[in-house]
């Protein structure tokens, strides 16, 4: 399982940063999701006007936003940078049917919002996803989805970072600049599926767990799993 580096930040500073003076022009519309209403209308009156943001976050699940809803909390200016078209992307796309929470929903619970009382105490992944929907909303985070980071620079010269991210619906770049970066981007973003001799020339079905949905299909069938972590 690949491992990404996990930057959080301890304190901020409320220091304006500046985000691209880049105009968008035929900008193409983005998938439908419940906040998109919100965010949609913010980027119009935002469009030929330069934003200041003292904070990026790269990755709209749990942790971004988490992230988000703490700044929100402070006034303190973020974007969150989401290269999929949703929040919680990892739930909604890469969770098989049955999923449901394998720890207490005490545990699970994102900042200033607990689950409510009613709800089980191992809250299946729909009641999950619709939780994280709810939080987004009612803190107001509105991530521009569909930008995957390619690169963050530190420039010593300006004390900021430049990020550059990729638009993925119209193919350009684009770059954000801020005092802060977060990378919330989860310890199982990508899934790793190992070299292993003989495994290309297999000639049954080969699958990462990431794209397991459910027993459907493999009934009568002989399956070796290769790991043993909760998936």
């Amino acid at each position: 399982m690949a491992t990404h580096v996990l930057e959080f930040v301890s304190a901020f500073s409320c220091h304006h940063a500046y985000h691209t003076p880049y105009k968008r022009r035929n900008y193409p519309s983005l998938p439908h999701t419940s906040s998109h209403t919100h965010s949609e209308r913010k980027r119009e009156l935002e469009t030929e006007a330069e934003m200041e943001e003292v904070v990026v976050i790269v990755g709209a699940g749990s942790a971004g936003l988490a992230t988000s809803a703490c700044l929100n909390h402070l006034s303190i200016s973020n974007i969150v940078l989401e290269k999929e078209d949703c929040c919680g992307s990892l739930w909604k796309k890469r969770t098989y049917d049955r999923l449901n929470l394998h720890l207490y929903k005490k545990f699970c619970s994102l900042p200033f919002k607990p689950h409510p009382p009613k709800s089980p105490a191992f809250m299946s992944k729909a009641a999950f996803i619709q939780y994280l929907d709810d939080y987004a909303s009612s803190f107001n985070i509105s991530p521009w989805y569909c930008r995957s980071v390619e690169s963050a620079v530190f420039v010593e010269g300006d004390q900021k970072w430049h990020i550059e991210a990729k638009n993925t619906m119209s193919g350009e770049m684009e770059v954000y600049v801020s005092n802060f970066l977060v990378i919330a981007t989860a310890e199982n973003g990508e899934g790793y599926v190992p070299s292993l001799p003989g495994l290309y020339s297999f000639g049954g079905e080969v699958l990462h767990s990431s794209n397991y949905k459910s027993a459907m299909g493999y009934e009568a069938k002989e399956v070796l799993v290769v790991g043993c972590g909760n998936s």
